[in-house]
């Protein structure tokens, strides 16, 4: 487990303990000098940011709650 998901593991164990708040996992990708931030709200998103994350290589994951 990388440095990046070990934030998105923390918040998921977390979010269990506050099931009350909804969990959503997100990362940002700066292109150029624009910033693009995707939100995954169901775990086939995520699933699919996941194989996205590597290709850029340096993407930074976060976990929002909200």
């Amino acid at each position: 487990m990388n440095a990046r998901s070990a934030g998105v593991v923390r918040a998921y164990q977390a979010q269990r303990d506050y099931p009350q708040l909804s969990l959503i996992i997100g990362s940002r990708f700066r292109l150029h000098a624009l910033d693009v931030v995707l939100l995954c709200p169901t775990q086939a998103a995520y699933q699919e940011l996941c194989r996205l994350s590597p290709m850029r290589g340096g993407a930074v994951t976060k976990a929002i709650t909200s």
